[in-house]
């Protein structure tokens, strides 16, 4: 027999851990979400300690629920809500299903982004006069890559002629739009 919790009942049956999720949660009337109260990652997916070790809030709602473990399998959300810990708002898939779902939901594509140099040059030119968040989303990443890229994080590439990727000048910019023009 595993560990008890604090009201000596093994922590591998159902109730002790559904007595625990239970009041994490709220109802939204309009979604049906069940949305996570407690602790949460900055994904936005709610976490919980269960059995020795921290776990998704929604893949404890598969078990709690469905009652079954999802195993190597991805618990997928049909609201496309991080929060929400509804079983029927639940699903599984395996790896391939969990892209197709971010494909569809347009939440692929902003994760990666491989910048030219010039679109790196029009970034930081546009930061005197518009919001990053406003510049993430000209480009169609994130904010946070955004600045990453301004910043000389996340290039993978030199700009030739350039040894280690040391920036421009907005003057050899625009000389070299101007010549490809």
């Amino acid at each position: 027999m595993g560990h008890t919790d604090e009201e000596s009942r093994p922590i591998n049956e159902p109730w002790p851990l559904r007595d625990r999720f239970m009041p994490k949660f709220e109802i939204d009337p309009e979604t049906l979400c069940w949305n996570w109260t407690s602790r949460v990652d900055s994904r936005g997916y709610g976490h919980m300690r269960f059995g020795g070790r921290e776990m998704l809030a929604h893949r404890l709602a598969w078990i709690l629920f469905r009652g079954e473990d999802p195993g190597k399998n991805f618990v997928l959300h049909k609201c496309d809500n991080p929060l929400c810990v509804n079983p029927e708002h639940l699903f599984l898939g395996d790896a391939g299903d969990n892209m197709r779902d971010c494909v569809a939901k347009g939440r692929y594509g902003k994760r990666r982004f491989k910048a030219s140099w010039s679109e790196i040059v029009a970034m930081k030119e546009l930061r005197s006069s518009m919001t990053n968040s406003a510049i993430a989303e000209r480009f169609g990443i994130s904010e946070r890559q955004m600045r990453r890229l301004v910043k000389g994080r996340n290039r993978s590439h030199s700009r030739p002629g350039f040894p280690g990727g040391v920036p421009i000048t907005q003057e050899q910019f625009l000389q070299q739009f101007a010549q490809s023009a």
